[in-house]
């Protein structure tokens, strides 16, 4: 079931994207569409992502193994930017689905292109958007656990009740996240008039 979640995910967030970068009212067919219109660019998007975490992922591993019992610190340091570049990585991938749907394209490379220029030119907003994402995030996780604990267990119906409500707080700072790309990215203007639009 995992991998039809997968698909029907990738498949909803095409048109989720699109009700955010269209100025009209959202309907369910244009929302319909925009599922349909985006949802092989966003696959192929994902799995060139996948393909490119993978690989770093395993080159890093090999990197931290090899220095594992040479320097601690060095290691540590690995780990370090390892985890950054992964971020960086993903950051990039999710900014490209935004980029296509902006600017209204199906060409994976030109968005993946004008998701790499976002971070070189609006790099500070984009920092205080996934930053601000992450930390309420972060916020959200931590309440959660504190409150859970202050509950007593026979009143099981509101410990469930508040886990409910954090996982839709969770879910609103997602969306918010993705407006927020969709926003920076249609901002942008193009840069790589020489692709083609499909």
């Amino acid at each position: 079931l995992l991998p039809v979640f997968a698909l029907l995910r990738v498949f909803l967030e095409g048109g989720t994207l699109f009700t955010y970068a269209d100025p009209s009212a959202p309907d369910v067919r244009r929302f319909l569409a925009g599922c349909r219109r985006w949802f092989g660019s966003f696959l192929a998007i994902n799995l060139l992502g996948w393909i490119v975490l993978t690989l770093v992922a395993v080159v890093a591993g090999v990197l931290i193994a090899l220095v594992w019992n040479v320097a601690l610190w060095l290691t540590q340091i690995l780990v370090i930017l390892t985890l950054l570049l992964l971020g960086l990585l993903v950051t990039w991938i999710e900014l490209a689905r935004a980029a296509a749907v902006a600017h209204d394209t199906r060409n994976i490379f030109a968005a993946l292109r004008e998701s790499g220029v976002l971070f070189v030119r609006r790099p500070l907003p984009l920092l205080g958007l996934v930053g601000g994402a992450l930390a309420v995030q972060v916020l959200l996780m931590l309440l959660s656990q504190a409150v859970m604990r202050a509950i007593p267990i026979p009143w099981w119906l509101l410990s469930l009740s508040v886990g409910q409500l954090v996982i839709f707080l969770r879910l609103g700072v997602r969306l918010a996240r993705r407006a927020g790309m969709v926003g920076l990215c249609a901002d942008l203007p193009t840069t790589f008039e020489f692709f083609d639009r499909q």
